[in-house]
C-alpha cells in the first residue's frame, strides 16, 4: 500500500462551503481570523482547534478554509480517518495534492513515496517543496487525532522548518488523554511561532435558538425549546434533535461515545427504513466512516446495483452522503450511533468476513488488522498470525504502527501457545526498528524473566545488543552477554558481544588485554565460522587499537568490520553506519579529519536518517579535534535540533562533553557548568583547571588515563602547560609519560608526535621542532599552542623580538579559531610585557549570528544556494553529500536568522561586497 492515498479526492471544494450559517462561534472564528491575519504579514502559525465529537470543529473548520479562500490563501486540507495508520502520509497526503493547482505536483509527490522509511529526510524534501509557495497557505487537518505517524512526524518538524513562509497550519482534533497529534504539534511549533488553542465549548441559549431557526425557518416553538435544553449546546445533537435523530433524556443501551439520546435516535430513523436498508447500514457501520459500495455488496451476498434502493434510502434518511466514489457517514457519531446498536456477534460476523475479503483479495493484512482488532480474543491464533504478517508488512514504512500490531499479536496469545516466546521476540525485534530502544529493553525484561528455552533467550538479548554497544554500555553488553546458549552460532555472537564489552571497558595501555581480544579474533574469524561473529571480533580488536592508542590499526579494523557486516544480518548483528560513524571517528584520529569529515557526508555509508543527530554530534567532535570551535559549535546545534525532533538522547552525555569543552574554550565557565556530566569527567577537569584550581591539571591527565577521551593529547598537552606556568612538575611529567608512549604508538600521526615534542620542550626547550610538526598537521589549537610556549620561552630568555612575533601569532590564531580564553591569556602575557596593539581592544569574538558567524563551509554552501544551487547541485559542485548540504543550510538558516532560500539570498546580495 506504499505510496497510495486513495482519499485524494474525498474532500471536494463544495465541502468546504456549510449548508447553513456558522452560529454561536464568533469568539473562536474571531481568534483564527487574527492568527490568519499574522500569516498575511509573512510569519505562519499554527492554530488548533479542540472540543468532543459533534462540538462544531468540523464546521468551524470549513468556515475558515473559506475565510481564507476569500482573503487570498491558497488552500489545501484533508481528513484523517481512524485506518489511516497503516498508510504513511494518507493523512496530509490528501490536502497536499488537494485542488487543480496542489501545494505539490505529481512526480515530487510521488518521489515521497521512497522516503517514508527516512521520516527526517522525507520532512526536509517536504520543506524544500514548500517553500515554493508563493503567497499566504492555509494547510488545515480535521480530526487530527486519527493521523498517521509519518503525518504526525511531519507536522512536528515542518512549522519551524518553514519559519518565512507565510502557511497558517490549522489541525482540528478531538482531545486525546495525555496529548494527541495536535497537542504534540503545538508544543514543537509554540518556541518558534505564535499558536494558538481554541477550545470550543458549548453553544449559548441564543446560537441554539438561531440553529433551530436556520433549520426550521421559523422561531421554534415552546416544546422544541424546552427539548434542545437536552442537546446541552451541542451544535451536532442540536441539528439531529431537530431533524428527529437525537431523543434527549433517552436512557439505555449507549456506548461510551455516543450520547444515549442519539442512540435511539437513529434506532427510531432506522426503524422507519426498509428491512434492505437498515441491513445494509448495519453493515456499513462495520466497514468503516467511509467504504467502498462494492465491499458493502460483497458481505450482503448481492451485486452492488441492487444497494442502489437501499442506498438512496440511507441518503435520504441523513445517515450517508456519496461522493461517486466512495460512501461516506454524514457523521461519525452516526456511524458509533448505529455500529453500538449492534449485537456484539453479528459486528464481529462483519468484521470477520470483511478482514476475509480484504485477505482474499489481496489488499493485505494491515488493511486487515483493525478488523482483525475488532473481534480477536485472548487464545485466537488465527488473529495473531495475522497481526504479526501485518506488523512486517508496514514495519519498513510505518514502524509506529507494525509495533501496535505485532504487541496485539502478543496479546492474543496465551503464555502456554509455543508461539507465544516468538512472538514475543518478535517484538522486541520490531520495537527496535522502530527506535524504541528503552521500550524494547524494558519488553524484552519481562520476557527473560519468564522460563525460554536457552536459544530464544539468547535471540533475545542479542536483539538488544547492538543497541547496548552503540550507546557504548559496556557493562549492560557484559551481563547480556554472559548466558550461553548451547547453540554454537549464537553461542559465537555471544562471545563476540563478551570480547565487545571487555574491549569497552578494559583499560587502555593493556598489552596483555589488547593480546588477548586480539588471539579471540585469530581464533573465531575463520572461513566457516559465523559471519555476525566474525564481525563483533573484528570490532573488539578495533576497540582494543583505539584504547591502546593504535589509531592506524583501529581505523583498518573498523573499516574491515564495517565492509564485512554488509553483508551480514540477524539477531546481533552491528549496523554498518554505526561501524562506519566509528570507522570515520578512528579516520580522524590519524589526523585525516577533513578525509573523515567528508566520509560522514558519504550517503552509501549512512542510509539512515535516524542516525542524523550522532553525525552532527559526531562533525561536532571532530571539528574540535581540527581546532575549528565554530564549525564544531554550528555542528553541536544541530545535533541538539536533531535529538529533540527525532525524540532521541542516546548521544546527550557526549553532545553536554562537547559543548563545555566549547564553553570553556570560549573562557564562559558559567556556561560550561551548565553542560557538565558527573559521567564525563574530561570537562569538570577542564573547568577546574581554567578556574584555577591545583588539581585541574592532574584531574585532566587522569580523565585521560581512564580512557575514552577522543583527542587525548590535545588535553595532555593543556594539562602540561597549565602545570608547567604554575610550576608543577608532577603533572607536566605525568603528562609527558602519556604522550610520549602515545607518539611511540602512532609514529605516523603528526599530532600526536608534535604535541608529544611539544610537551617535552618545556623541559628539553627544544620548541622548533614540535613548531615544524604539528605545522604539518590539522590540528590548528596544538600549532598554536606550540607557538604561544615558544614565545613565553622566548620573552622568558630576553629572545624579545621573535617572542612577540611568535606570540602575536598564537594569538590571532586562537582569536580567529574562536579560543576567546586562550586569546586572552596570551594577550595578558604580551601586555605584562609591555606591548601593546589597537586591535586587541577588545578579543575580537566570533558572532553568534550574522554573517560573520558563519563557517568557511557555510558561507561557501549559502552563495551556491543563494545563486539558485538545490541541494543536490550544490552538493555536486563541493563534493559533498546533499545530507551534509541540508546540515550546513540548517546552520546558514540559524545563523543568519532567515527561513527560505529566497530570503537567504537577499541577505548574500546585502553581503555582496564580503562575498
Amino acid at each position: 500500500m506504499t505510496g497510495e492515498y486513495p482519499r485524494i479526492n474525498a474532500v471536494s471544494g463544495s465541502d468546504v462551503r456549510s449548508g447553513h450559517t456558522l452560529r454561536g462561534r464568533s469568539g473562536e472564528l474571531g481568534l483564527v481570523l487574527e492568527a490568519l491575519r499574522t500569516v498575511e504579514r509573512g510569519r505562519p502559525a499554527v492554530v488548533v482547534l479542540s472540543g468532543e465529537p459533534g462540538i462544531g470543529k468540523t464546521a468551524l473548520l470549513r468556515t475558515v478554509v473559506e475565510q481564507a479562500g476569500r482573503l487570498g490563501f491558497r488552500t489545501a486540507h484533508s481528513s484523517a480517518h481512524a485506518d489511516d495508520r497503516v498508510t504513511p502520509l494518507s493523512s496530509l497526503g490528501p490536502a497536499l495534492r488537494f485542488g487543480v493547482a496542489p501545494l505539490i505536483g505529481s512526480a515530487d509527490f510521488m518521489d515521497l513515496a521512497g522516503l517514508h522509511e527516512q521520516p527526517l529526510w522525507l520532512a526536509e524534501r517536504l520543506a524544500t517543496l514548500l517553500e515554493q509557495q508563493r503567497g499566504p497557505v492555509l494547510l488545515a487537518l480535521d480530526d487530527a487525532q486519527w493521523c498517521d505517524p509519518l503525518t504526525g512526524f511531519a507536522l512536528r518538524v515542518l512549522p519551524k522548518r518553514l519559519l518565512a513562509v507565510p502557511i497558517a497550519w490549522v489541525l482540528a482534533s478531538r482531545p486525546v488523554p495525555g496529548g494527541g497529534p495536535a497537542e504534540q504539534v503545538a508544543a514543537a511549533a509554540a518556541p518558534d511561532l505564535p499558536v494558538t488553542t481554541v477550545e470550543l465549548g458549548e453553544l449559548s441559549r441564543d446560537a441554539v435558538l438561531a440553529v433551530a431557526a436556520d433549520r426550521l425557518g421559523a422561531t421554534p416553538d415552546a416544546g422544541v425549546l424546552r427539548r434542545l435544553a437536552g442537546a446541552r449546546g451541542n451544535p451536532f445533537l442540536t441539528v439531529q434533535l431537530l431533524e428527529g435523530l437525537f431523543e434527549p433524556g433517552a436512557a439505555g443501551g449507549a456506548g461510551a461515545c455516543v450520547p444515549p439520546g442519539l442512540l435511539e435516535g437513529v434506532r427510531r430513523r432506522l426503524a422507519a427504513t426498509s428491512a434492505p436498508c437498515r441491513e445494509f447500514l448495519r453493515v456499513a457501520a462495520v466497514l468503516g466512516p467511509s467504504f467502498l459500495l462494492p465491499d458493502a455488496a460483497a458481505l450482503l451476498g448481492a451485486a452492488p446495483t441492487v444497494l442502489t434502493e437501499p442506498l438512496v434510502e440511507a441518503i435520504d434518511a441523513g445517515l450517508l452522503t456519496d461522493d461517486g466514489s466512495t460512501v461516506t457517514f454524514r457523521h461519525e457519531l452516526l456511524r458509533e450511533a448505529v455500529y453500538e446498536d449492534l449485537p456484539p456477534s453479528s459486528r464481529h460476523a462483519v468484521h470477520r468476513a470483511f478482514a476475509d475479503r480484504l485477505l482474499t483479495d489481496g489488499r493485505g493484512y494491515a488493511a486487515a488488522a483493525p478488523h482483525v482488532l475488532a473481534t480477536a480474543t485472548r487464545g485466537d491464533s488465527a488473529a495473531a498470525e495475522v497481526l504479526r504478517r501485518a506488523a512486517y508488512e508496514v514495519l519498513s514504512t510505518m514502524a509506529v504502527t507494525s509495533v501496535t500490531f505485532i504487541r496485539e499479536a502478543f496479546a492474543l496469545t496465551p503464555g502456554d501457545d509455543p508461539a507465544w516466546a516468538e512472538i514475543g521476540a518478535e517484538t522486541v525485534a520490531i520495537l527496535g526498528s522502530a527506535h524504541q530502544y528503552a521500550e524494547a529493553t524494558r519488553f524484552a525484561d519481562l520476557l527473560l524473566a519468564a522460563p525460554l528455552p536457552a536459544d530464544l533467550h539468547a535471540r533475545v538479548r542479542l536483539l538488544l545488543l547492538p543497541r547496548l554497544w552503540a550507546a557504548d554500555q559496556p557493562g549492560e553488553v557484559a551481563d547480556r552477554s554472559r548466558v550461553p546458549a548451547g547453540v554454537p552460532e549464537l553461542d559465537a555472537r555471544l562471545a563476540g558481544y563478551r570480547a565487545l564489552a571487555e574491549s569497552l571497558a578494559g583499560r587502555p595501555g593493556n598489552p596483555a588485554g589488547a593480546r588477548h581480544v586480539v588471539d579471540a579474533v585469530d581464533a573465531v574469524v575463520q572461513p566457516n565460522e559465523d559471519p555476525v561473529a566474525a564481525v563483533l571480533f573484528t570490532t573488539a580488536a578495533a576497540h582494543v587499537a583505539e584504547r591502546t592508542e593504535d589509531r592506524r590499526r583501529a581505523h583498518a579494523l573498523f573499516r574491515a568490520a564495517r565492509i564485512a557486516a554488509q553483508d551480514t544480518s540477524g539477531e546481533g548483528a552491528l549496523e554498518p553506519g554505526q561501524l562506519a560513524a566509528r570507522e570515520m571517528i578512528a579516520l580522524a584520529r590519524t589526523d585525516e579529519i577533513d578525509a573523515a569529515l567528508r566520509g560522514l557526508g558519504d550517503e552509501g555509508l549512512f542510509t539512515d536518517s535516524w542516525q542524523a543527530a550522532q553525525l552532527a554530534l559526531i562533525r561536532g567532535l571532530l571539528a574540535l579535534g581540527a581546532g575549528r570551535l565554530h564549525e564544531a559549535a554550528s555542528a553541536a546545534a544541530t545535533a541538539t535540533e536533531l535529538m529533540a525532533e527525532l525524540h532521541n538522547r542516546t548521544y546527550e552525555p557526549q553532545l553536554r562533553e562537547l559543548l563545555a569543552i566549547l564553553a570553556v574554550l570560549r573562557g564562559d565557565h558559567a556556561e560550561a557548568e551548565t553542560h557538565l556530566d558527573d559521567g564525563r569527567p574530561l570537562a569538570r577537569a577542564l573547568v577546574a583547571d581554567a578556574e584555577g584550581d591545583p588539581r585541574g591539571a592532574a584531574e585532566i591527565v587522569s580523565a585521560v588515563r581512564a580512557g575514552g577521551v577522543l583527542w587525548p593529547e590535545e588535553w595532555l598537552v593543556a594539562a602540561a602547560c597549565s602545570a608547567h606556568h604554575r610550576g608543577e612538575p608532577e603533572t607536566v611529567h605525568a603528562s609527558a609519560a602519556v604522550l610520549a608512549d602515545l607518539a611511540e604508538r602512532n609514529p605516523d600521526v603528526p599530532g600526536v608526535v608534535g604535541a608529544h615534542l611539544l610537551v617535552a620542550a618545556l623541559s628539553t626547550r627544544d620548541y622548533e621542532r614540535a613548531r615544524t610538526t604539528l605545522r604539518d598537521s590539522p590540528r590548528a589549537l596544538l600549532s598554536a599552542r606550540a607557538d604561544e610556549e615558544y614565545g613565553r620561552f622566548a620573552l622568558a630568555t630576553g629572545d624579545r623580538a621573535p617572542a612577540v612575533l611568535a606570540l602575536d601569532a598564537a594569538r590571532d590564531r586562537y582569536a580567529e579559531l574562536g579560543a576567546t580564553a586562550s586569546a586572552t591569556r596570551v594577550q595578558r602575557v604580551l601586555q605584562a610585557a609591555g606591548v601593546r596593539r589597537r586591535r586587541w581592544a577588545p578579543v575580537p569574538h566570533r558572532p553568534d549570528t550574522g554573517w560573520a558567524a558563519l563557517t568557511d563551509m557555510e558561507r561557501r554552501v549559502a552563495l551556491l544556494v543563494a545563486d539558485g544551487h538545490t541541494n543536490r547541485s550544490a552538493a555536486e559542485e563541493l563534493v559533498l553529500s546533499p545530507s551534509t548540504i541540508s546540515t550546513h543550510l540548517r546552520a546558514v538558516f540559524t545563523k543568519l536568522d532567515v527561513h527560505s532560500r529566497v530570503q537567504l539570498a537577499n541577505v548574500v546580495l546585502r553581503k555582496d561586497d564580503n562575498a
